[in-house]
């Protein structure tokens, strides 16, 4: 029989686990960023959720930081209705901590955010169109700007065929909702490369990973 032990829960242990429940997960670093911590601090925090069992750590990639997520208890005190993460996907998990340093960094510039595990609980986007058949693209993020204006957020850490993304690109251009599409890539080569694949598309920008 697990013990679990009973600790004191404030307001920013609730703001952790709907953070951690929004993006999936996030690394110690991520989160004392997001929450204007030290890393000490936060990581003081993050023990006693551990603890507590509201959340867990693991360690899934060898020389890479390990991740916090939430376990049942962390999902009841989040209470935003989104869909458990049971395991942490070695294949996707870079990718995610990318768009979780993505989101930090819009939301530092104002943005309110929608994450993926957000739009599949709003059924925002579905895989196929049901009458025609067609699929369609669901971005990272969503952020809304103060001024109303609304963008798609790429993460790219691998590249996309040419025509993968000219595809992508195709589908957002019948998407008048987006005043911006916006792209984070890793390195200047990726920035010239969809620059140059996106020359005939409006509105589509690449930025540097923060």
């Amino acid at each position: 029989m697990i013990k679990i032990k009973i600790v004191p829960i404030r307001p920013r242990d609730i703001e952790i686990c709907v953070f951690l429940q929004k993006w999936r997960y996030a690394t110690a670093g991520q989160l004392a960023k997001q929450f204007n911590l030290s890393k000490a601090g936060m990581s003081a925090n993050l023990r006693k959720l551990c603890k507590g069992r509201y959340i867990k750590h693991e360690l899934i990639l060898h020389n890479y930081p390990g991740v916090y997520r939430c376990l049942t208890q962390g999902r009841e005190l989040a209470d935003t209705g989104l869909a458990p993460v049971h395991k942490v996907n070695e294949r996707t998990m870079k990718h995610t901590l990318a768009i979780v340093e993505v989101a930090i960094h819009l939301e530092n510039e104002g943005a309110e955010l929608i994450s993926e595990q957000e739009m599949r609980a709003r059924k925002l986007y579905r895989d196929f169109v049901a009458k025609r058949k067609k699929r369609v693209h669901r971005p990272d993020i969503i952020a809304h700007f103060p001024e109303n204006n609304t963008i798609a957020v790429e993460v790219e850490l691998s590249r996309k065929n040419q025509n993968e993304l000219h595809k992508i690109l195709k589908w957002y251009a019948d998407q008048p909702q987006y005043s911006e599409i916006r792209y984070y890539v890793p390195t200047a080569a990726a920035i010239a490369r969809i620059e140059r694949h996106a020359a005939g598309f409006n509105g589509v920008k690449v930025f540097l990973l923060p």
